[in-house]
């Protein structure tokens, strides 16, 4: 699996697999309402697979 894709324009971008592992890796949640922070983190996981075409990972893979 690469880390860098050229999508169709030739542009560099990261693949789905390492924009959840930066999330994962560097992301870290503190509210006075846990449910702030996982509509947080899957707001951004969403954003991270924003118009990708390939597979997602697999649903263990977003579990923090």
């Amino acid at each position: 699996m690469r880390e860098v894709q050229v999508d169709p324009e030739g542009t560099n971008r990261l693949s789905v697999y390492q924009k959840v592992k930066i999330l994962q890796d560097n992301l870290f949640g503190v509210d006075i309402d846990p449910q702030a922070v996982e509509v947080t983190m899957m707001s951004l996981y969403l954003k991270a697979i924003d118009g990708e075409r390939s597979p997602l990972p697999p649903t263990s893979a977003n579990q923090p």
